[in-house]
């Protein structure tokens, strides 16, 4: 009866154990998953963020390029008018009138007013360049930021694989829960995985 006894306390033990394992392994898969969703989730947050940053950025450089090229067909225009203005005025002063001096005082307030316009017309033209210009840097430095991040995240991937390979020293360290806690690099050495 003893024996009896005995072996029905082992097995419950055995099976206690058994459901303590599988109950653990459940959490551990939990806990991943919840770390992967966390992950993806910050990562798409972090894109969703780019993007908007970048189509801001293309947006201001879009319509930056649209204001440019009105300003250099008003340019144009001014450039025409003022040359058909010197053409009459040259006309007029070979007509020695009344009329004519009249009509000169009134060319030159037109005249004066259209080189006003043209000089500030060229003062934004050089404000839309050096925008233009900015833009193109922030473009550049948004793309290297970009590509900066992607190789980062390339890097811990392969560092992670090489971590979680079985007979690797650090797979113990990549897995146990003491592992989210920071370290010193100098108590910590990490193999280089061979980068870009």
């Amino acid at each position: 009866m003893k024996a009896w006894y005995d072996e029905a306390m082992v097995k419950a033990a055995l099976k206690k154990q058994e459901e303590e394992k599988l109950k653990k392994e459940k959490e551990e898969e939990d806990r991943r998953l919840k770390e992967k969703k966390d992950r993806e989730a910050f990562q798409k947050e972090m894109n969703h963020a780019m993007n908007a940053r970048l189509e801001s950025v293309c947006d201001a450089f879009r319509g930056q390029k649209k204001n440019a090229e009105v300003d250099v067909q008003k340019i144009e225009a001014l450039g025409k008018e003022i040359q058909g203005l010197k053409v009459a005025h040259s006309t007029m002063a070979r007509n020695d009138g009344t009329s004519t001096s009249r009509m000169g005082v009134q060319d030159d307030a037109l005249l004066a007013r259209i080189l006003q316009e043209r000089e500030e017309t060229k003062a934004k033209m050089e404000v839309a360049t050096v925008a233009n210009k900015r833009a193109e840097s922030l473009e550049e430095a948004l793309r290297l930021l970009k590509q900066q991040h992607e190789d980062a995240l390339l890097e811990a991937e392969n560092w992670k694989k090489e971590a979680l390979q079985t007979g690797n020293k650090w797979s113990r360290l990549a897995t146990s829960p003491s592992s989210t806690l920071k370290r010193s690099s100098s108590t910590l050495k990490i193999p280089h995985a061979a980068t870009p």
